[in-house]
């Protein structure tokens, strides 16, 4: 366990993060978990500060193939969860990522790689996530 935080921590620039990707982050545990690395929702098996689910987990572990060396409970350790979250936008919408696009990040972090697809109840869920996410970007004075 101890040589995979080694790691994590020397040899990951990955993990380097914009200014705007990091605000983007507080954001998002705050809307997502208050915060909570700890956090966990047993309906979605969604887990730590971001509530990572399994299926979120695995696309990120797909198309990044050095996050193979961990496992979703993994996610409960913030610093993961972020890289997690960092090769999920990489891999569905890199050109959010680039352009700090935040509705785009939040929306695909909610919904899904199919976000733009969602209607009915579904769509109406999305808006309300990125009007609490816009709330709480407001609050937090950026």
């Amino acid at each position: 366990m101890v040589k995979k935080y080694i790691f994590l921590f020397c040899f990951c620039p990955f993990l380097a993060h914009s200014s705007q990707f990091s605000k983007f982050l507080d954001v998002l545990g705050q809307v997502e978990s208050s915060n909570n690395p700890k956090a966990y929702n047993k309906k979605e098996k969604a887990l730590g500060i971001y509530q990572i689910r399994p299926q979120y987990f695995k696309d990120a572990q797909d198309f990044n193939p050095k996050l193979k060396n961990y496992t979703h409970k993994d996610c409960f350790n913030p610093l993961i969860s972020a890289w997690v979250v960092k090769s999920y936008m990489r891999r569905w919408e890199p050109k959010a990522l680039k352009e700090n696009d935040f509705e785009t990040l939040a929306r695909l972090h909610n919904g899904g790689c199919g976000f733009r697809n969602k209607t009915g109840q579904a769509k109406i869920n999305l808006d309300k996530y990125w009007e609490r996410f816009i709330l709480v970007k407001n609050n937090l004075k950026f």
